[in-house]
């Protein structure tokens, strides 16, 4: 089964909020997915937290999500001492899911979720990891000396 990361890669440049696109904005902090790996048909759930030290309800808090832009859903709290925002998102295919989210209260603008440094991982899958662990073992054991038994064929 192909496993899907939600994860913050995407070879789309992102371009930064300007100082004074954020100028007396909001904050969001705490932005995290759950689960962070699953396969096509997971429910994942977007969170982050909207605060506005004036107390102002937002205008709007969304997730760009694969390069669409969703409204998010208030579960909890306050402007003042912390709101929480989920979105839900059950994907069809395997591939990674690239999100950042925006929020603004009218005013000013906030970010969170953005990776500011270019991505050099690899693509993470479980059959990867597996693969790519086994793989290295199997080339260490060898480079050792070691003998390497095929289990399959053990009887007992």
């Amino acid at each position: 089964i192909p496993f899907i990361s939600a994860e913050l890669k995407s070879s789309e440049i992102v371009q930064k909020l300007t100082s004074e696109e954020m100028k007396d904005g909001p904050s969001l902090s705490g932005s995290m997915i759950y689960p962070q790996w699953g396969v096509a048909c997971t429910n994942f759930s977007y969170r982050v937290a909207y605060q506005d030290s004036k107390e102002r309800e937002p205008e709007y808090i969304r997730i760009n999500l694969n390069g669409k832009w969703h409204d998010m859903i208030k579960k909890s709290g306050n402007a003042k001492s912390g709101a929480l925002y989920i979105y839900y998102y059950v994907p069809d295919s395997t591939k990674s899911n690239f999100y950042y989210f925006e929020a603004s209260n009218g005013a000013g603008k906030a970010r969170a979720g953005i990776i500011d440094s270019p991505d050099q991982a690899l693509q993470f899958t479980l059959k990867n990891l597996i693969t790519t662990r086994l793989y290295c073992w199997i080339k260490m054991a060898k480079k050792s000396g070691l003998m390497i038994l095929d289990m399959t064929r053990l009887k007992g």
